[in-house]
This record gives C-alpha cells, structure tokens and sequence, in this order.
C-alpha cells in the first residue's frame, strides 16, 4: 500500500453485504475508486440483482 494503484477500481458489493465498506477497503489501495452499492442485494450479486450488476460494470467500463 506504499504505492497506490493508479488506475480506475469499481468496488461493487450488496447492500445486505458490505455495502460502502467495499470502496473504504479499496481507495486504501487504490487513488481513483467507484462506489456501487447494489440495493437489495447480498453477497451473490449476479445470481441477486443481475441487472443491476451488470448494468454498474458496463458503466464502468465505458468510460
């Protein structure tokens, strides 16, 4: 963790999980991190809330 990472980091976790925790772990490790929060969800995020998974990765990724 002396070095940061520099690229983007997506933190995506269920709310019924770790919720925010997910990106407070990761900008420990990481400069530039995107919180999603997927409401409703737990930690089986593809078999929970698929839609919303995949829809906050494909977000990430386009930009």
């Amino acid at each position: 963790m002396a070095t940061k990472l520099k690229m983007p980091v997506l933190a995506v976790s269920g709310e019924k999980s770790f919720g925010a925790n997910e990106a407070i772990v990761m900008r420990n490790a990481a400069d530039s991190v995107t919180e999603v929060v997927v409401a409703n969800a737990g930690h089986w995020l593809m078999e929970e809330a698929p839609g919303p998974t995949i829809a906050a990765i494909r977000e990430f990724i386009a930009k």
